[in-house]
């Protein structure tokens, strides 16, 4: 296999894994933020949805994410459900980090880590040499 081939040549471990090996909780998750669709002129607005949900998550740390998302379409007169969607396209962007074994539904603000980037910075330096 060509995937193979390249991935031994970097010297990264590569393996074909089957939705079977995948327990059912983290397949639900990545069911939940997979197939996420972003146009092309929300990109520009999810550095500020990223504020908003950094700040509620350590607001409200110990409330469900869900209850969270609830509350900011309130708080901003958003249309239900709205908050929830730009949660799912910043998840999709890995913006934020989450326990994938743990349904989504049941994480809490306080279990939400921002995502630093570093491994991208690097990819960067790595890109400029």
């Amino acid at each position: 296999m060509i995937e193979k081939k390249y991935w031994d040549e970097k010297q990264i471990s590569w393996y074909i894994v089957t939705e079977k090996e995948i327990p059912r909780v983290a397949l639900l998750n990545i069911q939940w933020i997979f197939d996420v669709k972003i146009k092309t002129e929300e990109f520009s607005k999810l550095n500020h949805h990223y504020e908003v949900f950094s700040h509620a998550f350590k607001k409200f740390s110990n409330k469900k994410i869900t209850e969270i998302a609830q509350s900011l379409d309130i708080a901003y007169n958003l249309e239900p459900g709205d908050s929830m969607s730009w949660l799912r396209k910043l998840m999709s962007q890995q913006y934020f980090i989450f326990d994938i074994n743990k349904i989504y539904t049941d994480i809490e603000g306080g279990e939400i880590s921002q995502n630093n980037f570093e491994y991208l910075k690097n990819e960067y330096r790595n890109v400029s040499s």
